[in-house]
């Protein structure tokens, strides 16, 4: 590799002659083809790459397996004169030049896979040759280290998208789920409906032509002391089968085709000691409509009433989805109240919560914090997710909050498996799970604890042992 052409490249234009000469002799230029693989994700670091001429892609799996497309670096050895400081998403010039930097200074493997696109020339500089590097040419840190901190940010924004996204990937997952229930029991309602009215109304015209006016005040009466009676609370099976027999030699014996009008009467509170009661008021040709009608009217006040329930129920999970993703402040300071945090959280989880029992000991009164509702409310998920995890067989997650001092202490309480006490130091580092292959990324922990600490100027910290793992977060009440 000659001088001059070393002289081009951003990394190395501070330099004089003496070291030029000792970079062209040191690094190995290489030839790729389109392509060809330069480093793959996960293998250890021996290297520092200059692209001289050409491009380069790089990609890493996520935690499914899936290969992802990540940057690319591209370098045109004939046209680099003119090419403005940084490209438009901030990416610095220099950052196209070089690769292998980080994860040589962290003694760590390569974190993505580089692949040639078109025909590529590289320098390669092993790593003993890098780190003379630094020492021999110490001009190259104004150029390396900018873009170091560059790829460092870069990839913190990187990782809080993709943990915004899977935030959001749980909400939908949690809120598809909780609100099937209600969804199919309104479109179940309202064709029930459709069915009922008619009859319904071929019922009360059938009853209005044969009733006196009293007679139909017998039959309203009914119905309202029907609807305004209590609940029945939960009866034997035994005991609704011989009810339904009743009701069913009842209407038999006068004559009354039962089919499903003994099933209605019965689900919606009737026994026999009422029909007998209608039907002292009533004349004999008058009690079949009356009971038709009587059943219709229950059974549609019963219908209407699922639809209620299931339309509130809708509306309670809208409420706690907004309390939970809090779309109107996302991003600006304010009062939060946590314990409504940790709640609508509960709720988005649900699904996942089968099999534990939540205990929950919130302390009455607790005041409110100053901070960022959506990002703590990420913390309380990872929190929740990791005690869920820790316990695939069922077990118990105590959730506390109480105040302490000037601060709020919000305790997370698992009876699952513990954490290695070997992992316990390592825990809040990115990229660091304990958990399966495919299961975890490690940026969970990694990203409540900036949300706590840099964020919201709190603390996180864990202890465990099996059976009891306490995650506990501390924020100042105003900060």
């Amino acid at each position: 590799m000659d001088v001059e052409t070393l002289r081009g490249i951003a990394l190395f234009a501070a330099l004089d002659g003496e070291q030029l000469a000792w970079l062209a002799q040191a690094g190995t230029q290489h030839s790729l083809a389109d392509g060809d693989v330069l480093f793959r994700d996960g293998e250890r670091a021996d290297a520092f790459y200059v692209l001289v001429d050409g491009e380069l892609a790089f990609s890493a799996r996520d935690a499914s397996g899936r290969e992802q497309f990540l940057t690319r670096h591209v370098r045109r050895a004939n046209s680099v004169v003119g090419r403005a400081e940084t490209d438009h998403d901030g990416k610095p010039r220099a950052a196209h030049e070089f690769t292998g930097e980080l994860p040589l200074l962290a003694d760590a493997d390569y974190m993505a896979t580089a692949v040639a696109v078109g025909p590529t020339e590289v320098l390669r500089y092993a790593k003993p040759q890098f780190f003379e590097m630094l020492v021999r040419c110490p001009q190259v840190c104004t150029v390396l280290l900018p873009v170091l901190a560059w790829r460092i940010h870069a990839s913190e924004v990187a990782v809080r998208r993709r943990a915004t996204l899977e935030a959001l990937g749980t909400l939908a997952a949690g809120l598809a789920h909780e609100l099937n229930n209600p969804a199919a029991a309104v479109s179940r309602s309202a064709s029930e409906l459709a069915d009922l009215m008619p009859q319904l109304l071929r019922d009360c015209s059938c009853l209005g032509r044969r009733a006196e006016p009293e007679e139909l005040a017998a039959v309203n009466a009914t119905i309202d002391g029907i609807r305004n009676r209590a609940p029945l609370r939960a009866v034997d099976p035994l005991d609704a089968m011989d009810a339904m027999d009743e009701v069913t030699d009842w209407l038999e014996d006068r004559g009354i085709d039962s089919g499903s009008l003994a099933d209605d009467l019965v689900e919606c509170g009737l026994r026999v000691a009422d029909l007998d009661a209608l039907a002292a008021q009533l004349r004999p040709d008058v009690v079949g409509p009356a009971v038709e009608v009587v059943a219709g009217s229950l059974r549609g006040h019963a219908t209407v009433a699922e639809v209620v329930g299931a339309s509130s129920r809708i509306s309670t999970l809208i409420a706690s989805t907004k309390a939970y993703s809090d779309m109107d402040r996302a991003s600006e300071r304010d009062e939060v109240d946590v314990v409504e945090g940790i709640e609508a959280t509960l709720t988005m989880l649900v699904s996942k919560l089968s099999g534990i029992r939540v205990v929950r000991d919130y302390r009455d009164g607790l005041p409110t914090i100053c901070g960022r509702p959506s990002e703590l409310n990420q913390v309380w998920t990872n929190l929740v997710d990791n005690a869920v995890d820790a316990m695939p067989g069922g077990g118990t997650l105590t959730i506390t909050a109480d105040g302490v001092g000037d601060d709020l202490l919000v305790e997370f309480r698992d009876t699952g498996c513990g954490v290695p006490a070997d992992a316990l130091p390592r825990l809040f580092q990115p990229f660091f799970t304990t958990k399966d292959v495919g299961r975890g990324t490690g940026l969970g922990l990694y990203l409540s604890h900036e949300i706590v600490a840099r964020r919201h100027g709190g603390a996180i910290s864990v202890s465990s042992e099996p059976g009891d793992t306490r995650f506990c977060v501390r924020l100042p009440v105003r900060s």
